[in-house]
C-alpha cells in the first residue's frame, strides 16, 4: 500500500485532508519508514509562502507566518479523523520545522486525540538545529500508540533540545528510532526499554550509537537491541569520533549487544573504521549488511573476513550476508597509519601509478568471492548477496 499524506493546502474530500503541495518527503521513503496515512505539517513551506509575506511581524517573531490560519486548519483535522474507521485513521505525524519554538504548544494542542503509532521530526530546515516537544507531555489524550520516532537534523551540542530531562515521557515508550543527520550528545530517550530497532545515519553516527549503549539512563539498551544501522558514508565532513571516542570503542560497544539479530554498517576508511570489525559481531547476528569504500587496510583485512567465514563458532545463525564495496570510490590509504588499529591517519588517495583501477578492482573482488564460497561452504543455506563465485 502506498503512503496517504494528509496536506495542508489543497481542497480534496475529507479522506484526504492535504497540508501541503510539495512531494512526500525524502525522509519517510528511507529504509524502515513508518506510515501508511501520515499527517504532514510543514511550517516551513508556509511561512515562506508568498501570500504570508504581508505580514507585518518581524521575520524572527513567531506568529510571523499567519499562526492562526494554521492553527484553525489544524483543528479541524481531529474532529476528521474521528470520524474514519480504525483503519483508515491517521497513523503518522511528520513535522518540517524552522524554529526551535516549533512546533508552538497551540499546534501541538491541535492534535490532540489523534493516536500516531510514528512521529518524524525534520528540524534544522533554516535555522536552529531542534525544536519543541515538551507539550506533547500536556495532552489529554496521550500518545500511548507511539511505536517510532524520527528525528531529522537535530544538534544537541548544548545538550538544550534533547536534554534527556525535557524529553516527553512518551517517546520512552517507542520500539524505534531513528536519527539521520543528527549530531551531538545522547538522544536516546531515558527508559526506553522497549527500544529494538536503533538507525544513526550520517555525522558521528558511531558516537552517538556510543553514548546510547553508555547511558546509565538506558542500561538495558545492549540487551534489548535488536536491529542497529549505522552508516557514515556520506558525510561531507569527517564528524565522526570527536568526542574523545575512538573505533575501538564502537567495537566494543556492538559486541556488547548480545540479543542483535540485525546489523547494517556502512562507512569508509576514516579512523580506521572499515577493519578489525569481524571479531567484534556478536554471534547472535542473523542478517549481516556491510557497504565499505574501497581501501588498502580493507583489502588487507578482507583476509580476517576470510579467516572468520571459515570459523563455525562465527555468527553460527547467520541467514544472510550483503558485502558492498563501492568501486566507484578511488582507492584510500590511511598515510602515517602505524600497527595500532584505532590511529586514525589521514585519508589520501592511492597514486594511480602503483596499481590501475584495474588491479584493485580484481583484487577487491577476488577476495568477495573467496569470502561468500567460504561462507556457502560452511553454511550452505545462507542468502549471500552482492559477491561473486569464482
Amino acid at each position: 500500500m502506498s503512503s496517504t499524506f494528509l496536506e495542508f493546502f489543497c481542497p480534496l474530500p475529507a479522506a484526504f485532508v492535504m497540508l501541503s503541495r510539495n512531494q512526500a518527503p525524502h525522509t519517510t521513503h528511507s529504509r524502515g519508514r513508518a506510515g501508511e496515512r501520515i499527517l504532514w505539517i510543514d511550517t516551513v513551506e508556509r511561512r515562506y509562502r508568498p501570500e504570508s509575506q504581508h505580514v507585518r511581524h518581524s521575520p524572527n517573531h513567531p506568529y510571523s507566518f499567519g499562526q492562526g490560519s494554521m492553527l484553525k486548519k489544524l483543528q479541524r483535522v481531529v474532529p476528521a479523523d474521528l470520524q474514519r474507521l480504525p483503519e483508515e485513521r491517521i497513523d503518522s505525524v511528520l513535522w518540517y520545522i524552522d524554529y526551535s519554538w516549533e512546533p508552538e504548544e497551540v499546534l501541538w494542542e491541535a492534535l490532540d486525540g489523534l493516536s500516531p503509532k510514528h512521529l518524524h521530526l525534520v528540524c534544522g530546515m533554516w535555522n536552529a538545529e531542534d525544536c519543541n516537544v515538551g507539550p506533547l507531555d500536556e495532552l489529554h489524550k496521550q500518545w500511548d500508540d507511539l511505536e517510532t520516532l524520527t528525528l531529522v537534523e537535530v544538534c544537541n551540542h548544548d545538550d538544550e533540545f534533547m536534554n534527556t530531562t525535557k524529553m516527553p515521557k512518551i517517546f520512552s515508550r517507542i520500539s524505534s528510532l531513528t536519527l539521520n543527520y543528527c549530531s551531538g550528545a545522547n538522544l536516546v530517550p531515558p527508559h526506553a526499554t522497549r527500544l529494538k530497532q536503533l538507525g544513526i545515519l550520517g555525522n558521528n553516527a558511531s558516537d552517538l550509537f556510543i553514548l546510547a549503549i553508555d547511558d546509565k539512563l538506558n542500561q538495558d539498551l545492549r540487551n534489548t537491541l535488536e536491529v542497529l544501522e549505522v552508516s557514515t558514508i556520506g558525510n561531507s565532513t569527517n564528524l565522526d569520533y570527536v568526542l574523545d571516542i575512538e573505533p575501538g570503542d564502537f567495537r566494543d560497544r556492538l559486541r556488547k549487544c548480545t540479543r542483535l539479530r540485525e546489523l547494517h554498517y556502512a562507512t569508509g576508511c576514516e579512523n580506521s573504521a572499515d577493519v578489525d570489525l569481524a571479531p567484534y559481531i556478536p554471534p547472535s547476528v542473523e542478517h549481516l549488511s556491510l557497504k565499505f569504500k574501497r581501501s588498502r587496510p580493507l583489502l588487507a583485512d578482507m583476509d580476517t573476513w576470510i579467516q572468520h567465514a571459515s570459523d563455525p563458532t562465527w555468527l553460527p545463525h547467520l541467514k544472510s550476508f550483503k558485502l558492498d564495496i563501492d568501486a566507484t570510490s578511488p582507492v584510500q590509504e590511511l598515510e602515517g597509519i602505524c600497527l595500532d588499529p584505532s590511529w586514525a591517519g589521514e585519508v589520501v588517495d592511492v597514486p594511480p601509478e602503483e596499481f590501475s583501477m584495474a588491479d584493485y578492482d580484481w583484487l577487491f573482488e577476488d577476495k568477495k568471492a573467496v569470502l561468500c564460497q567460504r561462507l556457502k561452504r560452511l553454511w550452505p543455506d545462507v542468502d549471500v548477496s552482492v559477491c561473486y563465485y569464482l
